[in-house]
């Protein structure tokens, strides 16, 4: 039997070393395909025994997404990354203006729990662009911070619609087909909260249980969040100008018998990849 407390820190241990494996991956991106950044990725959970060598949302292949997207952004236009012509490919190249999306879906060896991270990246020279990011990443963190202990999950997502809304964003796409809802803003971490689950022996079996215990974060989910639980917060926003790209942030919000956790883990990514704009 695991602790709830040890399930929790086993997620935001896993959100951390998957945030360093991105870091490493992305320092030097010039030139580098979306398949070479997948493979440096893969290569980086292998290298870490406390996680599986491979993601649990697949697909795209193996759990890890990596889309290089050019004006007008066209590859970053997609209603879900589970449509094989948005995986990894060797023909789209890391260029200078390049905007990329890059998500690892990690899952703990010993708990089960994932550590998802996701982000965009830039280091070009426009500022709309710049601007844009950081508003995206500070609307998407104002969702993270509105949850809280005991409120209902679609109370959450109807506070971070108006907060979009009021800022001209809206959500252009999050993940699921498991979702009634279609469109929604994150998820609950299966077995972070409760009794511990049985979440099977073999990959294939982990995998399937983390993608249907889900309970998402839609206009339509009652359940309210409990003193002990990890809840992940993720958008893809699109501005009412469409000569800005589609901005992609995912956060996990931890609760440890009430104490709250934001899970960001950017920093290091961040600085990888020189978006000095960020912390402006």
């Amino acid at each position: 039997m695991t602790a709830p407390a040890d399930r929790i820190a086993a997620v935001q241990t896993a959100r951390k070393i998957t945030s360093e494996i991105l870091a490493q991956a992305l320092a030097f991106p010039e030139t580098k395909t979306e398949s070479a950044v997948r493979a440096d990725i893969l290569k980086g959970l292998s290298a870490r025994s406390q996680l599986y060598p491979a993601g649990w949302y697949d697909p795209p292949t193996q759990g890890i997404s990596v889309l290089w997207g050019m004006n007008p952004f066209e590859r970053l236009q997609y209603n879900s990354l589970r449509d094989k012509q948005f995986w990894p490919n060797n023909s789209s190249r890391f260029e200078k203006e390049t905007v990329g999306h890059v998500y690892a879906s990690s899952v703990d060896r010993q708990t089960n729990m994932i550590g998802d991270v996701a982000l965009t990246i830039y280091a070009g020279t426009r500022n709309d662009i710049k601007k844009h990011i950081r508003a995206c990443h500070d609307a998407i963190l104002n969702a993270a911070e509105y949850l809280e202990v005991g409120k209902s999950l679609s109370d959450i997502y109807t506070h971070a619609i108006g907060h979009f809304q009021s800022r001209s964003l809206k959500i252009g796409w999050m993940t699921t087909v498991q979702d009634p809802y279609q469109t929604n803003l994150g998820h609950t971490i299966p077995g972070s909260y409760g009794e511990e689950l049985d979440f099977g022996g073999t990959f294939f079996e982990i995998r399937e249980a983390i993608r249907t215990k889900r309970i998402f974060i839609n206009e339509g989910t009652t359940f309210k969040v409990p003193s002990t639980c990890a809840v992940t917060i993720e958008a893809r926003l699109v501005d009412t100008d469409e000569r800005l790209p589609n901005i992609l942030f995912h956060f996990i919000v931890t609760f440890s018998e009430g104490k709250k956790k934001i899970c960001a883990n950017f920093d290091d990514i961040f600085s990888a990849m020189d978006m000095k704009y960020m912390y402006d």
